[in-house]
Formats: structure tokens, C-alpha cells, sequence
């Protein structure tokens, strides 16, 4: 293996791969959901504002964001950045809307082989339909007309992708934004997860 492609490897996000790799659907935690929304609207911080602050913190391009609810306080954003061939984790504070720290991703996973090269290639793609998670959460917000928590991106078949979770309607739904074009192509409802189903599954 050649000395660039380690240094590459070591580069990536464990996160970002798991996402630029299949079709995802995000946050099925609807209880979490809420409550990530209850803080970002009291703050009056919305996940675009955090994404900009992050973006410009470390100087780079923003591949995906969520809120981080804490019960001890302290939430937080969390937004994914590539600058310079590095990657970072920007945390960026719900209640004053500032960037926390930058934390740089320098461990990938064991088992990503070759597919760790592909979250390049989702900044490359943002970059050449100048289609920016910004600009994906916009879409989806109109589209919907509801409010972002979540917006993260997805390849299958060389095709881009962000889906971009939001409130509408006292509903959850995953809107799927093209890569491409940057509009919503589907929208999916995100049904509450059945715990209590669960629970009597792990009866004996």
C-alpha cells in the first residue's frame, strides 16, 4: 500500500463512512428528536446557523451535522468538517451558538478497507453541483415546511444524496435531497420506535 493512501486512511471519519457508504435513514429516536428540537428552538439556533459556525472554525466543508442532547446540559451540535485533507469534529454549543473545541479524526475503522477513500469523493460531488448541506437543509425545510436537526449524506450507485431530517406537522420525516440537483426527490415518515414490542421479544 502506498505512503498517500495511509495517509488518506488515517484521515477519515469513522461516522462519515458508515453514511457515504449505503442509503441511510437518520434519528428513528423520535423522543431524542423532540428533544433535540426543544433546545436547538429555546437557543434560537438552528442546525444551518451551527453549520456555518463550524464551517468557518475550521476553514473547511461540512459533510454532516446532528445535535447531541446531553440530560446534564451542555448540548451541543456536532458537525463533521473536511479542511485541508483532514478531518475534524466541530462541537458547537446549543445554548450560545459558539464552536466548543475541533477534535480531528485520525483513527479510522479497522474493517473500512478501501470505501474510507469515498468520503473524498462526497466533498468532491458537493463541490462540483454546488449543492452544500446548507443549501440541502433549505430544500428540505421548504419542501416539508419544517425545522432541520439532522442532515447527513449518502452514495449508492456514484449517486449523491443527503437526507435531512425534520419536523413538520407534529411528524418526522427524512427528506431525500438529489446530490445533483438539490431538490427533494421523497419524503419518509420516521415512525416511533416500538420499544415495547422489543421488550416482549426479549421475554423468555
Amino acid at each position: 500500500m502506498s505512503t498517500g493512501r495511509q495517509v488518506v486512511r488515517m484521515l477519515v471519519p469513522a461516522i462519515v463512512l458508515a453514511l457515504v457508504m449505503t442509503p441511510v435513514t437518520v434519528r428513528a429516536d423520535v423522543e431524542q428528536n423532540d428533544k433535540a428540537l426543544k433546545e436547538l428552538q429555546d437557543a434560537k439556533l438552528t442546525i444551518d446557523k451551527a453549520i456555518k459556525t463550524a464551517e468557518e472554525y475550521c476553514e473547511g466543508t461540512a459533510v454532516s451535522a446532528h445535535v447531541k442532547v446531553s440530560k446534564y446540559g451542555g448540548s451541543r451540535v456536532v458537525v463533521r468538517c473536511l479542511a485541508d485533507d483532514k478531518c475534524a469534529e466541530v462541537h458547537v454549543g446549543v445554548k450560545d451558538g459558539k464552536a466548543l473545541r475541533k477534535r480531528e479524526i485520525t483513527k479510522p475503522p479497522k474493517d473500512a478497507g478501501d470505501d474510507i477513500l469515498k468520503t473524498k469523493d462526497v466533498v468532491t460531488m458537493m463541490e462540483k453541483a454546488k449543492v452544500t448541506l446548507s443549501k440541502a437543509i433549505e430544500a428540505a425545510e421548504k419542501h416539508t415546511k419544517g425545522t432541520a436537526i439532522q442532515a447527513v449524506p449518502s452514495v449508492k450507485e456514484d449517486k449523491l444524496q443527503i437526507v435531512v431530517c425534520c419536523k413538520a406537522d407534529d411528524k418526522w420525516l427524512n427528506a431525500f435531497v438529489d446530490g445533483e440537483t438539490g431538490k427533494v426527490t421523497k419524503t419518509e415518515e420516521v415512525k416511533k420506535e416500538e420499544k415495547e414490542k422489543k421488550e416482549d421479544k426479549d421475554k423468555p
